[in-house]
């Protein structure tokens, strides 16, 4: 359902697009989407679409922050001097409350969550490194939030006996994943000035476990290896 709702929320934004350059070229009107600033719609829509389709969450709420900012220093709202001093203690204040919003508002949907995959457990790394090792121990999903921090989650030796998700969340730091040898990896992200990339070489047979990883990255980095 979530999937289909992006997809949905991705198309509408295409068509209205697709319209505004069609009545452009007819004259019907004189909408110009190169506006001072129109670069920052590449952060705002996907991170309001994210809200709108997940939820708040640490991701969304700090891209939006960032969008926002960036878009009214580019107006001339707001001097750039006093952008680069307000973003860090924003996001800092983002990140708190987005993190609280995510336990009091989603609690729902880790329970639903929780009964088709297994238990999630969540870790968090704020301004601080973490590191988790699963050991001859069943792996049933994780959630994964890294907001000026790292987390390195070891799954080498974990056992994994179905479908799995992990949900990975990285701002201003990093998130490294190592799977066991003989599951598959579906990896997709969402990028804002941050990446992720699948190292895996190992050829899984076709009935192995599917490990789904979900990434958002801003300024941050996502590692599967």
């Amino acid at each position: 359902m979530k999937n289909r709702s992006g997809g949905i929320l991705w198309g509408v934004v295409l068509i209205a697009l697709g319209v505004i350059f069609i009545g452009n070229i007819s004259g019907l009107w004189d909408f110009s989407l190169f506006f001072a600033g129109w670069w920052t719609l590449f952060i705002l829509v996907p991170c309001l679409i994210g809200l709108i389709q997940h939820g708040p969450n640490v991701g969304n709420c700090g891209g939006l922050l960032v969008g926002a900012l960036l878009l009214a220093a580019a107006q001339g709202w707001l001097s750039w001097q006093m952008m680069g001093k307000l973003i860090l203690p924003l996001l800092l204040i983002v990140a708190g409350l987005a993190l609280i919003f995510q336990n009091m508002f989603n609690r729902q949907a880790r329970v639903v969550r929780s009964r088709h995959q297994g238990e999630m457990r969540e870790y968090c790394a704020i301004f601080s490194g973490q590191k988790e090792l699963y050991a001859q121990e069943e792996f049933k999903g994780a959630d994964l939030t890294a907001v000026f921090g790292g987390i390195e989650l070891d799954l080498r030796a974990a056992i994994i006996q179905e479908d799995v998700t992990i949900q990975a969340t990285s701002i201003f730091g990093g998130c490294d994943v190592w799977v066991p040898a003989g599951v598959k990896v579906k990896l997709s992200n969402t990028p804002i000035f941050g990446g992720a990339e699948n190292k895996t070489n190992t050829v899984p047979a076709p009935d192995a476990p599917t490990i789904y990883i979900n990434g958002f990255t801003l300024f941050g980095g996502l590692e599967v290896k």
